[in-house]
């Protein structure tokens, strides 16, 4: 569920991924389509409207065209570290912007930032900065949509031991990212677990809205907001 692997995975990245989603008996667009229609539930329920969104870390955009046209969103504009990923990322969606790291800046203040799986690829020392710069780049009060693989689920550990550019992540559990976003100066307006049945128990996933509290899903989402 990472969307932001190292550059040498960049040519192979939907393969690389695949090999660990295979197991859940979904592909990483049935995903991308789940977070942001979950996104788009929270924004709906705050009566939140962004007209100016930045996918950080797109890899390669496949979730623009969904952020753009679930929230209603008038601007999507993607970046990544990984020149690679924006090339690419370019070329399958060019009817969006896609910048560098540096030019996200210049195009600042956005209304909302999503960010997928990104943050356990970042070394522990440097996500404090991180998320100083997200919190830069968004105007006064607006929302950071953060998406993090759960550590405690025992599903998405398996999926990262199999999948090339996770095996040496090191994802982030939602209490201490919650600490981090409040030390940066957010303030934290729901936590959210989602994914908690593959396929083959999809039976079950009608439960899901009524279980988001608890820690269960193979993915979280904080939702925090820049006073």
């Amino acid at each position: 569920m990472s969307c932001q692997p190292p550059s040498p995975w960049a040519e192979d990245y939907d393969a690389q991924l695949q090999q660990g989603l295979r197991w859940t008996g979904e592909d990483r667009h049935f995903y991308a389509e789940r977070r942001v229609r979950w996104l788009q539930h929270c924004l709906k329920h705050l009566r939140f409207h962004p007209r100016r969104v930045l996918d950080f870390g797109c890899g390669l955009g496949d979730t623009l065209p969904l952020l753009h046209t679930l929230l209603q969103a008038t601007e999507v504009v993607g970046t990544d570290a990984t020149p690679e990923m924006l090339h690419r990322a370019q070329q399958r969606h060019p009817e969006f912007l896609f910048v560098s790291l540096e030019q996200a800046t210049e195009q600042a203040p956005f209304d909302l930032i999503y960010m997928n799986g990104v943050l356990h690829h970042v070394d522990p020392q440097d996500r404090p900065t991180l998320f100083q710069r997200i919190y830069a780049l968004l105007r006064p009060g607006g929302l950071f949509s953060l998406w993090e693989n759960n550590p405690y689920n025992p599903g998405t550990r398996w999926i990262m031991r199999h999948v090339p550019f996770d095996r040496e992540a090191q994802p982030v559990s939602a209490g201490r990212c919650t600490r981090l976003l409040k030390k940066a100066g957010f303030e934290i307006l729901r936590r959210d677990f989602l994914f908690i049945f593959p396929r083959w128990l999809a039976l079950f996933r009608f439960l899901e809205p009524f279980l988001i509290k608890l820690p269960l899903g193979g993915q979280y989402q904080l939702l925090a907001q820049r006073p």
